[in-house]
Formats: structure tokens, sequence, C-alpha cells
């Protein structure tokens, strides 16, 4: 269940900053600064808005009784009964948005996304 969740979060987080963007004639260092000054404005507009969110719920797990005999003796024993907490992860609401406001920024600017070959 978390690789369900995981997954398409990576996914989002990633597609953001691996876009490509090219303008003809215009420099890296060009380029740099306009992506500085794009995420920028993009934090500005939309801050991030982190919250939590549980993928699995906290359980005990089963309690087991061995024993061993050995003559007249019977030695048992127990193992089991930890606790394991739920899993959370942190989600930011405004993701999305960023990353819009990112590329906005960018064709205003200019630039177009370069072609994926």
């Amino acid at each position: 269940m978390k690789s369900i969740i995981i997954i398409p979060i990576s996914i989002m987080l990633l597609t953001g900053c691996a876009e490509k963007w090219i303008k003809p004639g215009a420099t890296q260092q060009e380029f740099e600064a306009m992506r500085s000054a794009c995420i920028s404005r993009a934090y500005s507009f939309h801050p991030p808005m982190n919250r939590q969110v549980q993928i699995s719920s906290g359980y005990t797990t089963p309690i087991t009784t061995n024993c061993n005999g050995f003559g007249y003796s019977i030695n048992c024993y127990q193992t089991g009964g930890q606790y394991i907490a739920p899993a959370y992860i942190t989600i930011d609401d405004n993701l999305s948005a960023r990353n819009q406001e990112t590329r906005t920024c960018f064709f205003s600017n200019g630039w177009q996304p370069a072609q994926q070959n």
C-alpha cells in the first residue's frame, strides 16, 4: 500500500524539476536566472502547505508461545506482542499549483518546453 501512494507523489515531485526549457539564443546562465526567478515567484504565490497522511495503521504483532521439552521439564517462552506504530508521509498540497506557476512564468518570458525524445 505504501508504494501505491509514494510512487505517484515521487513522480509529481520529479516532473516539476525535470522539465527542460529552451529559448533561442539564451545561455545556460540566463536559464538558471529565469529558473530561480520563476521558482521564487511560485513559492511566494503558493508556499508549502504540508500535511501528514497516514498510510498504514498501527498494530500489535501476534503473540506466540513456544515450548521445548527435555526429560521431565518443559520450558516455554513467548514472542511477539510488539506495537508497530502507524506510518505517515508528508504531502504538500500546493506542489501542483507551484509547478503550474513555474511553467506559466517560463512561458510568459518566452521559454518553451524542450521536445522529449
